[in-house]
């Protein structure tokens, strides 16, 4: 009866993944092709080197081991996870534009 209960958190992913991609993006990060579904980003490039770029702007990543195919072994990759909340959100615009956390967006 109540119907999709998950369709609006589906939704939001959506829009703040496709967001959050950009931003990295256009932050010189490499953004992987992944599930749209999926609440996280897989970041390209040597992950320390990532994680620890990731960390000099105040983002927490994870290296994530996931299966390459064309490699056919285990590799690791950086993950992010995709901010839902909006200050979350207005967060990682500023982490990723290089703005201290007081000021505000454009």
């Amino acid at each position: 009866a109540s119907g999709d209960v998950a369709a609006p958190l589906r939704e939001r992913i959506g829009t703040n993944r496709a967001e959050a991609s950009a931003l990295f993006g256009a932050a010189g990060f490499e953004v992987m092709e992944t599930a749209a579904a999926v609440p996280y980003l897989f970041l390209g490039g040597d992950p320390d080197a990532v994680l620890a770029s990731l960390e000099k702007r105040g983002i927490r990543g994870k290296s994530h081991m996931v299966w390459a195919v064309d490699k056919r072994a285990v590799i690791s990759r950086p993950r992010v996870s995709v901010p839902l909340a909006d200050e979350r959100m207005e967060a990682l615009r500023r982490a990723l534009a290089g703005r201290p956390k007081g000021a505000a967006a454009r």
